[in-house]
């Protein structure tokens, strides 16, 4: 240290060598050692044993320190260091809620290795780094432990920490907490799929901590009562978005939810939906036709049902089985579904028929000589043992049940011999023969043979038939012909009495996706009530009553098989003209079984096929006898018209929509004459009626109708005149009295017809007249002349509106018309009463006058005032109205 030039506290500076001390990198602390007996320079804390003292403000910093120097007059500049802190230890992270964890730790600290700053970092999988959270700041020299709180922890994570100390001289190593986990996310999407006879469960991993799966399932085997949930998998690794089931039960249900294990949390569970295993559906339900309807076995006839499936598997195939009512259903003894299941004979080829087979009975096997040499042929199956003493209704079967076998030959001539065998083997069977060429047609034949015609060799059970053989003998030549066997069943003689050729009622395994069957016509006979049963498959193959996947037999559904009805109408016909204008048409009905007819629409059409009228009339007769239809309509002389008439038997049905088509020609009464007079007195016209006695082929008139037309206008009946009697005078009291007047008369008969009178009109001018009427028919009246005032006020409503920006208003007209007359005239004294009368009357008022004016009106304000002893001054208001509505 060199001498310096100025003296701090009386002491000059001096230069004295030192040896270097070489440290490593870092913050030391570095002061003077004084000479202890100096006064003067101190610190404010002198304690002989602390490395570390607060300082002086003043320059320099003094601080007294072990092992300071004792020479006299020196001053030493001393060095010290601290270095980085310990390592903390005995980390640890424990759970409060997924949003609180309480972190602990154990400080290590010394005056050498003091701990001013302490670091508390974590580690997350989702963004897979540390990250700092918080710091302690205080400054420790000694051991402790410490406890920190995080509450910014969320669920579905998986956290770990981590602590380290800091000093001036550098940063400790890191003390880590084990891992610990929130609560993992909630899975989502769970779906449970068949595949196969196995399930497979899939979900949305949602969570990003979580440590395994578990997977539950719940079990039913009729949807109706279900089981607990029980674990089928809890170790289902972490990411897992899969499961496979491998023995469901009929119906199952799943649920799955996301663990963990340390701590143990678990997610909720997420149910699936309800799974069904493959298995055979219930019966069908909703067949038809049922309840006793009524089908015609002479046209095709659809069956249908409803495939009730459940396991979510469309129809493939179903059987269906019709059998008369009492009686029983035939029974499936072989449905030939593929050739390999036959064995034959050396030369002989076999295959299934698939052009020859026959709609709706399942496969057709065909045999095939191939060499052309005649030889007996043969084919044979074993199958699993069936009872032949029995039908498919478990009902018992007799010696005279039939053994019916469909047979499809090219060629008969070619064929001497066919025998059935029936048994437990070759040597152990029941069986009959024929003669192709001469007892059977070429393309298909149904053999039939009664047990009892079926011979016997060894000892054969028809209790137990495992055994089915057909020998074929040909002649030469014959390579390349066959024969096909489709079908063979046990059925009741007496349910197949009436049926022939190849009209099988019973269908086995016809696959098919639709619920419904095209039974073909004539297939049952009419006069006959069925039932009938059908059964289906989904995709099971196994399972069920019968081990086939199969439903069970659907309940029993019952038909009526009829013929439909027929009428036949006898009048009106298309060869008489119809004399009347009152409509009745007779039919006769019949029906083939004497099924009564119960109900009839008839209805009535104009030329042109415009439904004028319609009768549907309950109406029961036998069938045979004859029924008649009472029609309201009044026809029109010299006009064509249509009938189409149905009728329903007690069965149901409807027979086809019969017609005729017809015209009419009335007989008519004599033609009327009319006369014309005018009654100026009462402003009215009479017409004088004739009518002349009626001469053959013409009827008598009953009654007149009283046609007027005003100045060429529409013709119209006067009110009160629509029922005139003959050869009399009537009045019209509404007649024009400054107009043309003309009328006609029609005279009606009791068929009803009618003859119309030839036009009559009158000319009336009665100059200065107006008249008011009331009353019935407007047979009152009040003839008003003398000192006449008249206003008139007629067009259509009319306003105006004015709008901002135009110059001129505008205008609006409604529909409405307007006619209104107000006028004055003396009114004698001795008709006052009258007038009364008439304005008091409820009803619409009449107005006429010389000018032409005739309407309907109503009256306003009528007011008298005296004029003199003879007469008063009448005020009258009339308005035009329209009666038409």
């Amino acid at each position: 240290m060199g001498v310096g030039s100025e003296s701090v506290g009386g002491q000059f500076w001096t230069t004295k060598s030192i040896t270097s001390v070489k440290v490593s990198g870092g913050t030391y602390w570095v002061g003077l050692y004084r000479n202890p007996s100096g006064g003067h320079i101190f610190g404010v804390n002198t304690g002989a044993n602390s490395y570390r003292k607060s300082n002086t403000s003043s320059f320099p910093s003094v601080q007294s320190m072990s092992g300071y120097s004792t020479y006299s007059n020196e001053a030493s500049v001393g060095l010290f260091y601290i270095t980085e802190p310990d390592d903390p230890t005995s980390a640890s992270v424990s759970r409060n809620s997924d949003t609180s964890h309480t972190i602990s730790w154990s400080r290590k600290a010394s005056e050498d290795k003091p701990v001013y700053t302490q670091y508390i970092q974590r580690w997350d999988n989702v963004s897979n780094s540390w990250y700092q959270i918080t710091s302690i700041t205080t400054d420790y020299t000694t051991n402790g432990t410490h406890n920190y709180t995080d509450t910014t922890t969320i669920a579905n994570r998986r956290y770990k920490y981590r602590i380290y100390a800091k000093n001036t001289s550098g940063n400790s190593g890191y003390a880590y907490t084990d891992y610990i986990r929130t609560t993992p996310a909630t899975p989502s999407s769970v779906v449970g799929t068949r595949v196969g006879s196995t399930v497979e469960i899939t979900w949305n991993d949602n969570a990003t901590a979580e440590t395994n799966y578990t997977i539950q399932r719940k079990t039913s085997s009729d949807n109706v009562s279900w089981s607990g949930w029980s674990t089928l998998s809890s170790s289902e690794p972490a990411d897992s978005e899969s499961y496979i089931d491998n023995s469901p039960a009929n119906y199952n249900q799943y649920q799955v939810r996301s663990d963990c294990t340390d701590p143990t949390l678990h997610s909720s569970y997420v149910a699936s939906n309800v799974v069904v295993i493959i298995q055979p559906p219930d019966p069908p339900t909703g067949l038809l036709p049922d309840d006793l309807t009524a089908i015609d076995a002479n046209n095709e006839k659809t069956f249908g049902w409803t495939h009730n499936t459940k396991d979510s598997t469309w129809q493939t195939k179903y059987s269906l089985k019709i059998k008369k009512s009492g009686g029983t259903y035939p029974k499936e003894i072989d449905n030939f579904s593929d050739y390999t299941e036959w064995t034959a004979s050396g030369t002989v080829a076999l295959s299934n028929d698939i052009t020859n087979a026959v709609t709706g009975l399942g496969n057709s096997v065909g045999i095939w000589d191939t060499d052309n040499t005649g030889s007996t042929i043969y084919m044979y199956k074993s199958i699993s043992g069936i009872n032949l003493t029995e039908f498919d209704d478990e009902s018992s079967s007799t010696t005279s049940d039939l053994i019916s076998l469909l047979v499809y030959i090219t060629d008969v001539s070619y064929y001497s011999d066919l025998t059935i065998k029936l048994g437990g083997d070759a040597s152990n069977c029941y069986y009959t023969s024929v003669n192709p060429s001469t007892d059977l047609v070429n393309g298909w034949n149904r053999i039939d043979v009664a047990k009892s015609a079926f011979s016997t060799t060894g000892y054969p059970a028809w209790s137990d038939i495992t055994y089915i053989r057909f020998d074929v003998t040909t002649e030469n030549n014959a390579s390349g012909e066959h024969i096909s066997f489709q079908y063979l069943q046990l059925a009741l003689v007496t349910d197949f009495a009436n049926y022939a050729g190849t009209k099988f009622v019973q269908y086995n395994k016809i696959s098919s996706v639709t619920e419904a069957l095209t039974l073909v016509a004539n297939s049952l006979v009419n006069g006959n009530t069925y039932e009938w049963q059908v059964k289906t498959w989904g995709q099971a193959t196994t399972g069920g009553t019968y081990g086939d996947g199969s439903s069970d037999w659907s309940d029993t559904a019952e038909f009526i098989a009829s013929s439909v009805p027929a009428a036949t109408i006898t009048d009106p016909t298309n060869t008489v003209d119809y004399g009347y204008s009152s409509l009745e048409v007779d039919w006769t009905y019949t029906q083939p079984e004497s099924k009564n007819q119960i109900q009839y629409i008839c209805k009535l059409y104009s030329s042109s096929d415009v439904l004028l009228e319609t009768k549907n009339v309950n109406s029961t007769i036998p069938s045979g006898n004859n029924d008649t239809a009472v029609f309201d309509y009044v026809l029109e002389n010299s006009t064509t018209y249509k009938i189409k008439l149905r009728v329903k038997s007690s069965d149901g049905l409807w027979s086809d929509e019969t017609e005729v088509e017809f015209d009419t020609d009335f007989y008519v009464p004599p033609t009327p004459t009319i006369e014309l007079e005018l009654d100026e007195d009462i402003g009215g016209i009479n017409i004088t009626i004739t009518n002349p006695s009626s001469t053959p082929p013409e009827v008598d008139a009953v009654y007149n109708k009283v046609y007027r037309s005003i100045d060429g206008g529409d013709w119209e009946l006067i009110p009160g005149l629509n029922e005139v009697s003959l050869n009399t005078t009537v009045t019209d009291y509404t007649c024009g009295i400054g107009n043309n007047n003309n009328y006609y008369v029609q005279a009606i008969s009791e068929i009803p017809s009618s003859a119309n009178s030839s036009e009559s009109d009158l000319d009336v001018h009665m100059t200065g007249y107006y008249f008011l009427n009331g009353g019935n028919g407007y047979g009152d009246y009040i003839k008003l002349r003398g000192d006449t005032s008249l206003t008139e006020k007629f067009g259509r409503e009319t306003v105006t509106k004015k709008y901002h920006g135009r110059k001129y208003p505008v205008k609006y007209q409604s529909e409405k018309l307007e006619r209104v007359i107000t006028f004055s005239c003396d009114l004698p004294i001795e008709d006052y009463e009258t007038l009364k009368n008439i304005i008091e009357t409820i009803g619409n008022h009449f107005y006429r006058d010389y000018t032409g004016r005739w309407f309907q009106c109503a009256v306003f304000s009528p007011q008298i005032k005296d004029k003199n002893n003879t007469a008063y001054q009448l005020f009258i208001t009339v308005e035009r109205v329209d009666n038409s509505g």
